[in-house]
């Protein structure tokens, strides 16, 4: 099974719903799902990454509105 999670954020950025979705995303590995994470590259990383299993898809961000990213290559 193939999963997708479109975040905001993603590891390394520290909150509430990145690791809710980290560890969501840890569990579905266990059971046997390839994973994919699609986030703003806030901060600025790598754009395409593996970490701990989950292939991260970051895109740029242009702005940043009430705590929110607006990245316009996310999709």
């Amino acid at each position: 099974m193939k999963i997708i999670h479109a975040t905001k954020y993603y590891h390394p950025h520290q909150g509430g719903i990145e690791s809710n979705i980290r560890d969501v995303a840890a569990g579905l590995i266990r059971r046997g799902a390839e994973v994919s994470v699609a986030c703003a590259n806030v901060p600025k990383t790598k754009r395409t990454e593996d970490v701990d299993g989950v292939r991260v898809l970051r895109s740029w961000s242009l702005l940043t509105f009430s705590k929110d990213p607006f990245a316009p290559g996310y999709s």
